[in-house]
């Protein structure tokens, strides 16, 4: 399925650069909305019989989660490095506990740039204050109190 600007999704008019199969994404990207041409290469596609499998139910597999929140287990130089490659760091001057912003000096994109994402739940990013975008889930206790969850 093309990208919503790619030229075979010209003739069907996209006019928002903010649905699911948008070339990037951005802070008002919605996830949730498909353009009309995605619309129309999703159910070519279903219509074609190629979906059946989605109709096969699930296997039911265990997928066990680890005990800390993700920030714990990587910390905000590794979660740069998760997405943008190895020497991205942090960077420092932009607003913190928000969107991840990183920079790597040695790449060929010099410059803070963002995907939009926010810091892993868990992550350090004032003393003593933690970034969470999760509701809080019963059963952590004083284990998570000091990140404020």
């Amino acid at each position: 399925m093309p990208h919503d600007d790619n030229n075979k999704c010209k003739e069907e008019g996209v006019k928002s650069p903010q649905h699911v199969m948008a070339p990037t994404l951005n802070f008002y990207t919605n996830p949730w909305m498909w353009s009309k041409c995605s619309r129309k290469y999703i159910t070519e596609f279903l219509d074609t019989g190629y979906g059946e499998c989605l109709l096969n139910e699930p296997e039911s597999r265990p997928y066990p989660l680890p005990p800390q929140l993700p920030g714990l287990l990587y910390n905000v130089n590794k979660q740069c490095e998760l997405i943008f490659g190895p020497g991205s760091q942090v960077c420092p001057y932009m607003m913190q506990c928000r969107r991840l912003w990183c920079n790597n000096v040695d790449g060929a994109h010099k410059g803070c740039r963002t995907q939009h994402t926010p810091w892993a739940d868990g992550t350090e990013c004032e003393p003593g204050k933690a970034s969470s975008t999760l509701i809080r889930p019963s059963g952590l206790g004083q284990k998570w109190a000091r990140f404020g969850l």
